[in-house]
């Protein structure tokens, strides 16, 4: 024990309070109450003074473990509901306590939280465990008393030794993140006064929370509900933005709010994550890295926890951003003006996210990330790049590392710009080629019709659909159905229209480079059947083009999807009217393949490839063979210019 926690000390309490407070600690209730109303309601301005530490012996005689009825005894209090002063006295004095940690007096007693903690810890598992079944105790108090004993946990374990202690003993995080959830969700609190309660109760929720066994403690003390601890983070952000930055425990707040945020190592970690992306908590982050970034240091040793924070803050982000499908949550970044922040970071020449970060970021993430979404290209993106403009003017900023990433990003923009441009300018045509090999038709999306049951196939002919019914559909439909839900990567239901008007565009940009690596390969793989892909992944979005065997491409892949199975099976009909071209897009924290098949009505430019790869005089990789292919496909090229080709 401690000696300011030694029963003698009561005798050092002045002559008009010490026979209560000597009652109280010999167990009168009433004069226990007494003297915790004094802490609790402020009535008294003893309780700021160095002699106000008399009276923890008081409450510290109230919570000696030895106190707390054996199990056996449990068992027989519930069942003859008798109430036990003991226990009554214990609430007390767990209550006065947490009150008492709070007063700027404690800090002269700091050295008595190990002996306090070795103390209240049992009693705080066994109301914790118990409170809705002892005699007495109003089942609905539960929730405020355990906010109460949260607050008491918080400031004892900002004493090494009892972090030490408490880190693992379990039901701590589940006792934290119940105290906490009922104070963020369930009470009617300013955002000021929540903001400075959860500043102190934050920092001890965090210790450990990636762990799995203290995130499920955390989702149990959440009432079981993994959804109500994310509304709890997610409602705990918004307190957050709505503060001004004052002092340093609000800093504080907000760097154990971005801990909330790390993803636990939990199988629910993919729950988890997809409830907080849902919520808006990429728009959380990135306002939140804007106030911790341009928050004054005071001191050196505040700026590295600061800047510490902020480099978690930003790992997060990407984190989140690159979370499959990656597009939605890049789009939400933008809007929250994450690029506009990101030049001006590096202006400011702030420690986090630093230049190498910034560069990433916006090299090989923004622009292929999205390819997918219209929307994006055509609006987004470049209304944030206007925004940050005059900014990216500043002779720091085009000095910098990151300048090279933001001409990359332009480049890239203006020439996808292009393209939506030319595309919406033509209506957005969409045009598709009949799914029945016997037939070449293409046509507009506008002439055909799908499929009534898997809605993946298209046709410019009832005769047409029934060829293919009876060609093979009639057994893949019903699979079909479930690609659409099981596989969106393989049939997605949004319209691809611009996806498939890149891919044209590109290809039509490679029309010379793509037959000369197809004829390399047959060379090279004489009877191979072999895949194109355009590969969008790389920085600054350009595009890579490659043949490969389709052995080889597929190999590993495991189940294929029923629309790919479906599509390798048609190739193989087409008789050269089709070719395998495959989108390498940024799909999260993935590289996705998406099928985008070429189609002709004729399989003349096919034919023409086959016959150019029989028929080189020279020698193989030699500089005339070279010449020669692209001699003979240049000709090609231009007497099937005329030929329909969409993808």
């Amino acid at each position: 024990m401690h000696d300011i926690l030694h029963g003698r000390n009561i005798f050092k309490l002045p002559d008009h309070i010490r026979a209560s407070h000597l009652s109280a600690a010999e167990g009168s209730l009433e004069n226990l109450h007494l003297v915790s109303e004094a802490i609790v309601n402020r009535s008294t301005k003893f309780r700021s003074q160095p002699s106000a530490l008399h009276l923890l012996p008081v409450f510290y005689k109230h919570v000696d473990p030895s106190l707390i009825p054996a199990q056996d005894e449990i068992d027989a209090i519930i069942s003859s509901r008798t109430r036990l002063h003991s226990l009554d006295a214990a609430i007390i004095s767990l209550k006065s306590l947490s009150f008492f940690t709070e007063l700027p007096v404690f800090s002269l007693a700091t050295e008595t939280c190990p002996y306090l903690w070795a103390r209240i810890w049992p009693w705080l598992k066994f109301f914790h465990t118990f409170w809705e079944y002892l005699p007495g105790l109003d089942p609905t108090k539960e929730d405020e008393a355990i906010a109460c004993h949260c607050f008491l946990i918080a400031r004892l374990r900002t004493h090494p030794k009892v972090q030490e202690i408490s880190s693992e003993q379990p039901g701590l995080h589940c006792m934290l993140a119940q105290g906490w959830t009922k104070l963020v969700l369930d009470t009617n609190s300013t955002p000021k006064l929540l903001l400075a309660q959860t500043s102190t109760l934050l920092p001890a929720l965090i210790n450990g929370f990636t762990l799995p066994e203290v995130f499920e403690e955390a989702v149990d003390g959440a009432r079981g509900s993994i959804k109500r601890l994310a509304s709890a983070v997610l409602k705990q952000m918004s307190i957050i933005m709505t503060s001004a930055i004052k002092d340093e425990a609000i800093v504080t707040c907000i760097v154990s709010a971005l801990h909330l945020l790390t993803p636990p190592r939990s199988p629910r970690r993919t729950e988890w994550v997809s409830i907080l992306l849902h919520g808006g908590i990429i728009p959380c982050i990135v306002s939140l890295l804007r106030t911790l970034v341009g928050t004054p240091f005071t001191t050196i040793a505040f700026k590295e926890y600061v800047d510490h924070a902020a480099k978690e803050g930003f790992n997060n982000l990407r984190y989140y951003m690159t979370i499959p499908p990656g597009y939605p949550w890049i789009v939400e970044a933008l809007q929250a003006g994450l690029l506009r922040d990101l030049v001006s970071y590096t202006i400011s020449g702030a420690a986090y996210p630093g230049p190498d970060y910034i560069a990433d970021l916006i090299g090989p993430n923004l622009p292929p990330g999205s390819l997918s979404d219209e929307s994006y290209m055509s609006g987004l993106l470049p209304l944030s790049l206007d925004e940050a403009k005059t900014l990216a003017n500043d002779p720091r900023f085009r000095k910098s590392p990151t300048f090279a990433a933001w001409q990359n990003l332009l480049e890239s923009t203006k020439s996808r710009m292009e393209v939506v441009d030319g595309w919406e300018s033509a209506g957005k045509p969409s045009f598709l080629a009949c799914h029945s090999m016997t037939c070449g038709k293409i046509e507009r999306k506008s002439r055909f019709k799908c499929c009534s049951g898997c809605q993946s196939a298209n046709y410019c002919s009832a005769e047409c659909q029934s060829a293919d019914w009876a060609n093979g559909h009639r057994e893949i439909c019903n699979a079909l159905c479930h690609d659409r839900a099981s596989q969106p990567e393989l049939v997605n239901t949004r319209d691809r229209s611009f996806m498939r008007a890149l891919l044209h565009h590109d290809y039509q940009r490679y029309l010379l480079d793509v037959p000369l690596r197809e004829i390399r390969f047959m060379r090279d793989s004489p009877g191979q059947e072999y895949v194109v892909i355009f590969d969008y992944t790389q920085a600054g979005g350009r595009v890579h083009v490659k043949v490969d065997s389709k052995s080889a491409y597929f190999e590993g892949a495991g189940v294929l999807g029923a629309e790919l199975r479906v599509q390798l099976q048609r190739f193989t009909r087409s008789g050269g009217r089709m070719a395998m071209h495959f989108m390498h897009l940024v799909e999260g924290m993935k590289n996705k393949g998406r099928l985008i098949p070429l189609r002709a009505a004729r399989s003349d430019l096919h034919d023409g490839l086959v016959e150019i790869a029989k028929s080189s005089p020279f020698g193989r990789r030699t500089r005339e063979e070279t010449l020669h292919d692209e001699h003979r496909v240049e000709a090609l090229i231009r007497k099937t210019s005329q030929l329909p080709v969409i993808h």
